[in-house]
């Protein structure tokens, strides 16, 4: 459940010293969100050692012969990454991790063990994607032994289509839904009550759990947007409103789901006024109590997903409060 450096695009012959400096910033960047999600990122062993322009290896590009200049600030937080020793090889190899990988897309590839890293562990059910420069997406990757899907990530899209595969490569279950969410949805805070809840579904977690997985999507990357951005914009390419202290009503929030097949609306008032069924819908954030109105419905008439916008207690995070088959109503 890790990134490896795809250490075979770390060849800048002919690229500028701007150029470097860019990619570099790119690749760090994706570093340090990695680490504070505490998501390991692996390197090679030949990583720090390769030629990476003409005749230099990448810590030979600091000297004063170099042809390029790389800003300062580049090489200390590349220090102090690489310093962390985060070589994969360190690691429990996979099965077969001797078997070169020969073809991506079809294509014949030069030896990599970078790559093989990540083909041999998605093949045993561990994922692993490559954290690339330029190449972006998932490739079919082949060697002798059999062939797998990999993912190779450049920015926070392709990095969360990562770990939202995941969940599926290490065995699609409530185990791998909960262990992987935060690396996947990190944009939610899932309260205690909705992991409890998803034993609750009408049918189980399992019968309704593509549904669950694409609901907690579309929250984790729009449900913030949906409820905080100023109208009239329906859709997230769309302008707000020159307002930017005006809260969307209740029908431009559902109408904005709707864009997103999700059928999500407010309680009636008659469950606030009943002291029951409004217990039934409040949870606690570090002592703050919420009452949690708005549900997602992931069938008609049963199974819902209790949701509320985000707060200072829940880290700005938006928040997944109850998962219940159907809580009482009045």
């Amino acid at each position: 459940m890790a990134m490896v450096v795809d250490g075979s695009e770390w060849k800048f012959d002919g690229w500028s010293s701007q150029q470097i400096s860019s990619a570099m910033e790119k690749i760090l960047n994706r570093v340090h969100i990695a680490l504070e999600r505490n998501e390991s990122v692996w390197v090679g062993e030949e990583l720090q050692i390769q030629k990476v322009f003409g005749d230099f290896d990448l810590w030979g590009l600091m000297s004063s012969e170099s042809p390029v200049i790389i800003d300062p600030e580049i090489w200390e937080e590349l220090a102090a990454w690489l310093g962390r020793g985060c070589c994969y090889l360190d690691e429990e190899w996979p099965i077969d991790m001797h078997e070169a990988v020969t073809e991506i897309d079809g294509s014949n590839v030069a030896e990599n063990s970078d790559v093989a890293w990540a083909h041999h562990n998605v093949r045993a059910g561990r994922a692993v994607a490559c954290l690339s420069f330029n190449r972006k997406g998932v490739y079919s990757t082949s060697s002798r032994v059999g062939t797998a899907n990999v993912h190779w990530v450049t920015d926070e899209t392709s990095t969360l289509e990562f770990w939202r595969t995941a969940i599926d490569v290490e065995g699609d279950t409530y185990e791998s839904l909960r262990r992987l969410a935060p690396h996947a949805f990190p944009s939610l805070y899932i309260h205690p009550d909705a992991w409890t809840g998803l034993h609750r579904l009408s049918g189980g977690y399992l019968e309704h759990r593509n549904e669950v997985k694409r609901h907690f999507a579309i929250f984790n990357d729009y449900g913030t947007w949906a409820f905080m951005c100023p109208p009239p914009a329906l859709a997230p390419n769309e302008a707000m409103g020159l307002d930017p202290s005006q809260a969307p009503s209740n029908q431009i929030i559902e109408r904005r789901f709707v864009g997103f097949n999700v059928d999500i609306s407010p309680e009636n008032p008659s469950v606030y006024r009943n002291a029951n069924c409004r217990r039934a819908r409040e949870i606690t954030i570090e002592a703050r109590e919420l009452y949690c109105e708005w549900h997602a419905k992931i069938q008609a008439h049963q199974n819902r997903i209790h949701v509320h916008p985000p707060i200072k207690e829940s880290n700005g995070k938006f928040i997944i409060a109850i998962v219940h088959e159907h809580l009482e109503l009045p």
